[in-house]
C-alpha cells in the first residue's frame, strides 16, 4: 500500500524498495521500543555526519550509493541504499554507519542498536552483490559509529560478518517483506475494484454537494491543493470521501489521510465510510490517543493490572515484536479497524493497542487520525517522514489546524512541575538528580531582560544537553511501555515537556518568542509559535494533495496564511443550501459586552436570556466569551428566575460529562437551557441535530482574550506587512462566531434562531465579512427583540419543537 518511499511501480510485479524500510518492517525482534525517542534533529544529525564524513580520507567513500536486483516469490525487487561511509581498500572491507545521539551510544536500547546491525547487514549483502565477495564468501567489517554531540566523543563498535552469511539474511527479510507486500497489494487491487462500481449512497445530492465532489476527484487526481468552504450540513464529509474513493479506484492516490483536529468529528468519517462500505470491501483504521487506548493508562486499575509485571513493565510491550506478524494479518482480514476492534485484537494478541495500531498505518488505505499525528514534530508518525507522491489529506474543521499548530510548535519549562519531579524521582533515576538540580537554578536566575534578544542562555542550553543524557540513560526513551511501578506520577508528563522545549529549541525561528512567567516561587519559560504556517507549508509538499474544508474559511486569504497553503490553492465556496426563513439571525446592539462593562451588564442580560428562552419552548445554548462572564451571569440568572434549570459548561469535565451535557440535548423532552463556551467543546463539532437545539445566544466577538502572547502575535504579522487587528484578534474570533452559530441549522427541515448579542457586529467591518453567511436583524431594545422573536415563531410554516 504505502509505506514510506517503498514504491509500487505500475508493473504489478516490481517492488522499488529501500534498505531502512526492508530493515524497520522485517527486522524487528522483541520488546517494543519507542521509534520518537529524542535524538538530535535532522540539521544536528546531518552536521555530525558530515563532520565525520570530512575527517576520513581517500580511500574512505562517502554516502555510498548499492543497490541489487532480487527475484522474490515471482516480485522484482529493486533494492537499494546508501551506507555513511565505505572503504573497500582494506582488508577486511569496512561497511560504516554513523548515528548521532546525545549521551554515549553504549547507553541506547539495545533494541535500537539490533536495528543497526541490521541494516548494516543488508548493507554488506547489497556490497556482496556489486563485488566479488559473494562467490568467494569474504568477510566484512560492519562498523557503528556513535557520536555524541554533547561531549563530541565517538564510540564505535564492529562486528565480522561473511558475504555469504549476509546474503542470506538479506534474502530471509525480503522473504518476509514481500511476503507481506503482495498480500497487501492483492487486497488494494480488490479494494480498488469495488471502489470502481461504487456509487453514490443517496438518490441524489444535496445543493453544492456534487460541485465539491467534482473539485476534490479533480485536485487529487492532478495533485493540487483545495480549500472548501462549506454551510454546516451540506454534506461536506461525503463529499470528500466518496471522490477520495473514486480517484483511490483510479490508482490517483494509494492512501488517503483524514485528519481531524477533535474527536467527535472522527465519528462523521467512520459513519460515511461504513455507509460506503456495508459488506466490508475496503480497509480502513482509526487511531485511538495513547491515554484513551493503552491499557496500561487506563483509569480502571483492574485492567492497568491485567498487564503488569514483576519487572514494573507492562506485559503487553515484552515481545511485542514477536507477536506482531500474526496480529497484523488478522487485522489485515479484519478490515475495519475501529478502536473497539483493535482492543479486541490487541487483547488476543496481548500486544500494546495504540503500538499496534501505529504499525498498521503504512499498510492501510484510508486512516482517520488526529491531525498531530502528521503535523506534530515530535508525533508525527515514522511513515509520514518521507514524500508521500500517492498519499492525499483530507483536513476536516480545517480552522482548528492554525491553533493547534501553534501548540505543535511550542514548548515550556514549567519549573513548578520541574520541583515536583525532583523531589519525588526515585533511585533508579539518580541519574537525572544533578541535571535537573541545575536546571531548576538557571530557571530561578533567569529574568525578561536575558531573553530580550529572544536568545537563550547558554548554561540553559548546556545544562538541557545534561538532561537528555540522563533521560537516555534511564530508558524512558526505549521502551515504549515504560516502567508501571516506581516512577512519579508526573514524571511522564515532565519527561515529554523536556523532549518537546528541546525539539522546539532546534526548530525554533522568527515566529518563536520567549516568555517568561512566574508561578510562585518558580519560573515557566516558554518558547512560543505565533505562526506555524511555515511549518505546516513543509509537510504539505510531503503529500500529493492537500483537502482542506470547514464552513468556516472565510475569508480565504486568512485561512491560506494560517493552514501554510500556496496562492495557487483553489478555493471553493459552497451557497448556503437551507431556506432563508428557517433562521433568525438577530444581533441585539444594546447591552455592551466589552469586559470593563460585563459587570454592569448583568442583569439586562439574563433578563434577554429569559425573553430569548422563553420565546418559545425547547432547548437553548447560550454561548459566553469567558468562564467569569458565565459565572457572574449564571449568578444574577438563578436569583431573577430561580424556577429556571440551568446545565452550566465547567472548566474541568471528563468525557463522561460532555457525554451527558450533550446527551440530554439530544434526548431530553422538556425544555432545556444550557450555559457554555464560545469556540468550546459544545459549540463545534457536534451536530445537534432537529429539535436537540432551536436556538443559540452568542455573547461578545468571540475575538481571543488580550494578552501579552496575543499583543507578540499582533505585532508578528504587523512585522510581516499584515493588518495585525485583523490576522490576531478579528478573524479568528469571527471563526468562532460562525462555528458556534453552525450549530443551529443541521437539515433543511430545521428552524431556529441565532442571536449575538454584541454592538461591533453591526460595523460595517463586520458586516462585510458577515454578508458571505446570512442576513442579519438588528435590534436596540428587550421589547423590539420580543416582537421579532414572536414574529418568527409565529410565522412558523410547521411546528418543528417540542414542547415544554
Amino acid at each position: 500500500m504505502y509505506s514510506g518511499n517503498n514504491d509500487c511501480s505500475q508493473q504489478a510485479l516490481t517492488l522499488k524498495l529501500g534498505v531502512t524500510d526492508l530493515v524497520r518492517f522485517a527486522a524487528r525482534q522483541g520488546d517494543l521500543f519507542s521509534d520518537d525517542f529524542l535524538g538530535p534533529d535532522a540539521q544536528a544529525g546531518l552536521r555530525g555526519h558530515q563532520q565525520i564524513q570530512k575527517s576520513r580520507k581517500p580511500p574512505w567513500q562517502v554516502e555510498y550509493a548499492l543497490s541489487h536486483v532480487w527475484q522474490i516469490h515471482e516480485v522484482e525487487v529493486v533494492l537499494s541504499g546508501r551506507v555513511d561511509l565505505l572503504n573497500n581498500e582494506c582488508e577486511p572491507v569496512i561497511v560504516e554507519e554513523i548515528k548521532t545521539c546525545f549521551g554515549a551510544g553504549h547507553l541506547l536500547p539495545p533494541q535500537r542498536k539490533a536495528l543497526h546491525w541490521a541494516q548494516l547487514q543488508v548493507y554488506a549483502a547489497l556490497y556482496a552483490c556489486e563485488s566479488a565477495h559473494n562467490t568467494s564468501n569474504a568477510p566484512l567489517c560492519m562498523r557503528v559509529s556513535y557520536f555524541d554531540l554533547v561531549s563530541q566523543q565517538i564510540y564505535q563498535e564492529e562486528e565480522t560478518i561473511y558475504a555469504q552469511e549476509a546474503l542470506a539474511y538479506c534474502q530471509d527479510l525480503l522473504q518476509i517483506y514481500v511476503a507481506w507486500w503482495q498480500r497487501v497489494t492483492a487486497q488494494q487491487n480488490d479494494a480498488r475494484k469495488y471502489c470502481q462500481h461504487l456509487q453514490f449512497p443517496h438518490s441524489s445530492y444535496r445543493p453544492g454537494q456534487r460541485e465539491s465532489a467534482i473539485w476534490v476527484y479533480r485536485q487529487i487526481r492532478d495533485g493540487g491543493p483545495l480549500l472548501i468552504d462549506a454551510p454546516t450540513g451540506t454534506g461536506k464529509t461525503l463529499s470528500v470521501v466518496f471522490p477520495a474513493l473514486k480517484a483511490f479506484a483510479e490508482k490517483h492516490c494509494a492512501q488517503t489521510l483524514y485528519l481531524t483536529a477533535k474527536g467527535s468529528t472522527q465519528g462523521n468519517a467512520l459513519n460515511c465510510l461504513t455507509l460506503l462500505d456495508p459488506t466490508h470491501q475496503l480497509d480502513f483504521l482509526v487511531l485511538q490517543a495513547r491515554d484513551k487506548a493503552c491499557v496500561c493508562l487506563s483509569a480502571d486499575a483492574n485492567r492497568r493490572d491485567s498487564c503488569a509485571t514483576e519487572s514494573g513493565m507492562c506485559a503487553r510491550t515484552l515481545g511485542f515484536y514477536d507477536r506482531l506478524p500474526a496480529a497484523r494479518l488478522a487485522a489485515l482480514n479484519v478490515k475495519h479497524l475501529t478502536p473497539d476492534v483493535i482492543q479486541q485484537l490487541a487483547e488476543q494478541f496481548q500486544l500494546c493497542p495504540f503500538a499496534f495500531s501505529i504499525h498498521l498505518v503504512p499498510w492501510f488505505t484510508f486512516v482517520i487520525a488526529d491531525i498531530n499525528y502528521f503535523f506534530d514534530p515530535l508525533v508525527r508518525l515514522g511513515c509520514f517522514q518521507e514524500s508521500g507522491a500517492q498519499r492525499v489529506l483530507l483536513i476536516d474543521e480545517a480552522h482548528n489546524l492554525a491553533s493547534r499548530a501553534r501548540d505543535m510548535y511550542s514548548g515550556e519549562l514549567n519549573g513548578e512541575l520541574c520541583r515536583a519531579v525532583y523531589k519525588s524521582l526515585p533511585q533508579q533515576f539518580h541519574m537525572l538528580r544533578k541535571p535537573l538540580g541545575k536546571l531548576l537554578n538557571v530557571l530561578q536566575l533567569l529574568d525578561h531582560t536575558q531573553l530580550q534578544e529572544q536568545q537563550l542562555p547558554q548554561l540553559l542550553s548546556f545544562t538541557l544537553q545534561e538532561l537528555l543524557q540522563g533521560l537516555q540513560q534511564t530508558g524512558d526513551n526505549g521502551f515504549a511501555g515504560g516502567l508501571l511501578e516506581g516512577v512519579p506520577q508526573q514524571y511522564r508528563q515532565w519527561v515529554k515537556e523536556i523532549y518537546r522545549f528541546v525539539a522546539i529549541l532546534q526548530l525554533k525561528s522568527e515566529a518563536h518568542v520567549f516568555m517568561l512567567e512566574a508561578l510562585g516561587k518558580e519560573n515557566c519559560l516558554k518558547i512560543r509559535c505565533l505562526d506555524a504556517a511555515a511549518h505546516l507549508k513543509k509537510l504539505h509538499t510531503t503529500a500529493k494533495t492537500s483537502i482542506a474544508f470547514s464552513a468556516t474559511l472565510q475569508p480565504f486569504s486568512f485561512s491560506l496564511q494560517q493552514l501554510g497553503l500556496p496562492g495557487n490553492t483553489q478555493c471553493l465556496q459552497l451557497p448556503r443550501w437551507f431556506p432563508p426563513y428557517n433562521q433568525l439571525t438577530l444581533c441585539c446592539r444594546f447591552i455592551s459586552t466589552e469586559w470593563q462593562q460585563r459587570e454592569n451588564s448583568v442583569t439586562q442580560l439574563a433578563e434577554l436570556i429569559h425573553l430569548f428562552h422563553n420565546a418559545k419552548p425547547g432547548h437553548y445554548l447560550i454561548f459566553f466569551p469567558s468562564y467569569a462572564y458565565l459565572e457572574m451571569t449564571l449568578q444574577k440568572y438563578q436569583q431573577l428566575f430561580p424556577n429556571d434549570m440551568v446545565q452550566c459548561q465547567q472548566a474541568e469535565t471528563s468525557d463522561e460529562q460532555r457525554y451527558e451535557f450533550i446527551n440530554r440535548f439530544l434526548h431530553q423532552k422538556q425544555s432545556l437551557l444550557g450555559f457554555a463556551i464560545v469556540g468550546g467543546v459544545y459549540a463545534e463539532g457536534i451536530d445537534y441535530a432537529g429539535d436537540a437545539l432551536i436556538g443559540a445566544m452568542i455573547i461578545g466577538t468571540g475575538m481571543p482574550q488580550p494578552s501579552e502572547e496575543q499583543q507578540l502575535m499582533a505585532d508578528y504579522y504587523r512585522a510581516q506587512g499584515l493588518n495585525a487587528y485583523q490576522m490576531a484578534y478579528q478573524f479568528p474570533g469571527l471563526i468562532r462566531l460562525l462555528q458556534t452559530a453552525g450549530r443551529v441549522i443541521r437539515s433543511e427541515r430545521d428552524r431556529g434562531v441565532v442571536m449575538f448579542v454584541e454592538p461591533r457586529l453591526a460595523r460595517q467591518d463586520y458586516q462585510a465579512l458577515l454578508s458571505h453567511h446570512w442576513p442579519l436583524a438588528f435590534s436596540d431594545s428587550q421589547q423590539h427583540t420580543e416582537e421579532l422573536l414572536c414574529k418568527f415563531w409565529g410565522n412558523a410554516p410547521h411546528d418543528n419543537v417540542l414542547a415544554g
